[in-house]
């Protein structure tokens, strides 16, 4: 019950707007409402002690995972969606149930009509996918993952290489050596290399 729900965020907001768990729902309510994110211009110092007060329960060790979802959630929300990767990633890597990254997933989907404005949100979907495919092998998200993957080679008409070598220190020198090779190799190369 959307309409419920939005009610009850909204007076756990009121009530304690720096509680990131309700801030952060009150918000997503809010944007899926308005369909726009102008709530965020004039609540950003309320998110950003959200967070302040987030990354102090992160470091006592308390209500991991939930608090770097949090922050991922509301980083995002600003903007910042290398902060947001980061914090997601570390979230999903302390998640010790399936379920945990499943909800934080429901909830960033809830965004998707708006997606194109929010810049990273497709990052964000695709790492709680992959943690939820690789660490708790939820066969929904490996489906979604290769679907989403197929429609994006659909959609580019150039070719990709993925590129392999070594990185340890005892062979950088040798490694580097290789540099003028690969560019003469890809100098007429129209696409992606990884």
């Amino acid at each position: 019950d959307d309409a419920r729900s939005e009610r009850y965020y909204k007076k756990a907001f009121e009530l304690d707007p720096t509680d990131a768990y309700p801030l952060g729902n009150y918000l997503e309510s809010e944007i899926i409402k308005d369909k726009d994110l102008s709530i965020i211009n004039f609540t950003k110092p309320v998110i950003e002690e959200a967070i302040r007060r987030s990354t102090s329960c992160i470091q006592v060790g308390v209500n991991i995972p939930w608090a770097y979802f949090d922050i991922g959630k509301l980083n995002l929300l600003l903007n910042k969606p290398y902060a947001s990767f980061s914090v997601y990633a570390k979230g999903i890597q302390l998640s010790t149930a399936g379920f945990m990254v499943e909800t934080t997933l429901d909830s960033l989907l809830r965004l998707d009509e708006i997606k194109s404005h929010i810049p990273g949100y497709q990052w964000m979907v695709d790492i709680l996918r992959i943690g939820l495919a690789s660490k708790f092998k939820n066969e929904d998200a490996k489906k979604a993952l290769k679907n989403n993957a197929r429609s994006e080679i659909e959609k580019s008409p150039s070719s990709c290489v993925v590129l392999v070598g070594g990185s340890r220190e005892s062979i950088q020198e040798k490694m580097e050596g290789y540099g003028p090779l690969l560019m003469e190799s890809f100098k007429d190369f129209h696409g992606t290399i990884i």
